[in-house]
């Protein structure tokens, strides 16, 4: 199991990586971004989870795929995380600008006819200054631990689909 999930959590943190720098080079959008990544994550814990049921026989409990899984994104989350401190703690504050700019845009453009121009202005401040504070280390930290949660709430969906138990002998 350990080979598996260091070779899963290590692929999870370099699909991560590379979702982050797309993202903050304007390559993808943050939704883009944000759908590929969980596709991706989903991808990457089925062949953890193929590989970790053909390692004992092709049985598994859906506490040992969930464990696997949850080693799996611990690894990613960690390895991304660092990137992605260290990358936006070396940008610039003009590239940092640029961002916030383009993720504003994009937000602001889904309201658009929607609700009334005064209401557009007020949510385009405070989309601004929401999307600000994503370069705060606090404001990331919270946004690992909130998205750890969420992935780890996620990877029980294929943890269940994937279960087979051992039949039992009497």
């Amino acid at each position: 199991m350990t080979s598996n999930v260091i070779t899963y959590g290590f692929a999870y943190g370099l699909v991560s990586i590379a979702m982050a720098f797309l993202m903050y080079n304007g390559i993808l959008g943050i939704f883009s971004q944000m759908g590929i990544s969980i596709v991706l994550f989903i991808v990457i814990l089925v062949l953890a989870g193929k590989r970790f049921k053909k390692e004992n026989d092709g049985y598994a409990t859906m506490g040992e795929l969930f464990k696997t899984f949850a080693l799996v994104l611990i690894i990613g989350i960690i390895i991304s995380a660092l990137f992605q401190f260290v990358y936006t703690m070396s940008m610039s504050e003009e590239k940092k600008e640029e961002i916030v700019e383009t993720i504003v845009e994009g937000q602001t453009s889904l309201y658009e006819g929607i609700i009334p121009e005064a209401d557009l202005a007020e949510l385009e401040d405070k989309l601004y200054e929401d999307s600000s504070a994503m370069f705060d280390p606090v404001t990331m930290l919270i946004s690992v631990i909130i998205g750890s949660l969420l992935y780890l709430v996620l990877a029980l969906i294929p943890a269940a689909i994937m279960k087979k138990t051992r039949p039992e002998y009497s």
